[in-house]
C-alpha cells in the first residue's frame, strides 16, 4: 500500500485539486491518503472519506513534526509525501513506485516539478549547499550561465531537465521513499520548522549509501509559495534552517562555521523586520 501524505497549512483551497489529481491517477496497488492540517482555524473534514484521513493538529507543528505525524499513522509500506500546491499528471505515483522498486538501494525518488505555465522548476533537483554555490545564487550568475558547469552546478541545470539521474537531493513537494528506510535514517528531522528538512533526510541518506533520484517521468505542477506564510517569514525560517543544517551537519563542509553566521544574521534580520512590520501578530515557531 502506498501512504499519500499531505501537510496542509491554510491551503484549503489547493487542497481539492491536489486530491483530485491522486485520484485520477493511474496507481497499481492499495492506496490511502492523509491529511495533516497544521491550520487550526482551517476546516478540512469535507475531505474525509473511505480512502481520505483527516488529522487535525492542535496548532501548526511545521511540516517536518506534521509529516512524521502523517508517516506515524499510515498503513503504508510506501510514502509518498506531496505538497498540497501541486497536481500530479495521471501516471506520476505509477512511474515512482515501479521505479523506486526495480532497485533497493534507491533512498528517495524525486518527480520533474513544474510550474504553472509548465516551465521547469529548478528546485527538482539540487546538489547540496555550500558557500560557492549559495553566493552564485545570492548574485545570480546561475541565472546568468545556466548550462555552466561551474555557475549552473547547483540545480544540474547544466543537465537536461529529462535525464534521468541520480542527484544530491530532490525537491520535497513529491518525495516517494519505502517506509523501512524512512525510518531506519530517522524521518525528517524535527528541528527544522519548514525548509531544509528534505534536504537534510537526503544527506541521511546518501551517508547510509542509499540513493537520489531525479526521475523525470514522474510528472507534476507545483504552484510555490501556496501556503500562507509571508515572505519576511519565509525568509525568517529558511536561515533558521539553514543554520540548523550546516550546524547539524559540520563534517559535511568545511564552510559551516562561516555560513552558520551568515545565516544566523539574516535569521535575526528578518526576525526584526517581521516583528517592525506587524508587532501584533507575530507567531515564530522555534
Amino acid at each position: 500500500m502506498i501512504s499519500i501524505i499531505i501537510v496542509n497549512f491554510n491551503s484549503r483551497k489547493y487542497l481539492f485539486d491536489c486530491i483530485n489529481s491522486v485520484l485520477n491517477s493511474k496507481i497499481p496497488t492499495e492506496y490511502e491518503i492523509l491529511i495533516i492540517n497544521n491550520s487550526k482555524n482551517e476546516n478540512i473534514e469535507k475531505f474525509s472519506n473511505k480512502i481520505v484521513r483527516v488529522f487535525n493538529l492542535s496548532c501548526n507543528l511545521g511540516f517536518a513534526k506534521a509529516a512524521n505525524y502523517g508517516a506515524s499513522k499510515s498503513l503504508g509500506d510506501e510514502l509518498l509525501f506531496l505538497n498540497p500546491d501541486t497536481l500530479l499528471e495521471p501516471d506520476a505515483i505509477e512511474n515512482m513506485y515501479n521505479y523506486i522498486n526495480e532497485n533497493a538501494m534507491i533512498g528517495v525518488v524525486g518527480g520533474k516539478v513544474l510550474n504553472t505555465n509548465k516551465t521547469y522548476q529548478l528546485s527538482s533537483r539540487r546538489k547540496f549547499p555550500n558557500i560557492f554555490n549559495l553566493l552564485v545564487m545570492a548574485v545570480g550568475i546561475n541565472r546568468v550561465f545556466p548550462k555552466s558547469k561551474v555557475f549552473g552546478s547547483y540545480n544540474y541545470s547544466n543537465y537536461n531537465e529529462n535525464t534521468l539521474m541520480e542527484v544530491d537531493s530532490v525537491s520535497g513537494a513529491c518525495m516517494f521513499i519505502k517506509k523501512d528506510v524512512f525510518n531506519s535514517v530517522g524521518r525528517f528531522d524535527e528541528s527544522y520548522f519548514m525548509y531544509f528538512e528534505d534536504t537534510d533526510l537526503c544527506l541521511q541518506l546518501k551517508k547510509n549509501n542509499y540513493k537520489i533520484m531525479y526521475y523525470p517521468l514522474a510528472k507534476l505542477t507545483h504552484v510555490k509559495g501556496g501556503s500562507s506564510y509571508s515572505s519576511i517569514l519565509r525568509k525568517y525560517y529558511f536561515y533558521s534552517s539553514m543554520n540548523i543544517f550546516f550546524s547539524k551537519n559540520s563534517d559535511f563542509s568545511k564552510d559551516w562555521r562561516l555560513i552558520s553566521k551568515i545565516s544566523s544574521f539574516f535569521k535575526f534580520y528578518y526576525k526584526i523586520v517581521n516583528i517592525l512590520i506587524n508587532k501584533n501578530n507575530l507567531n515564530f515557531h522555534e
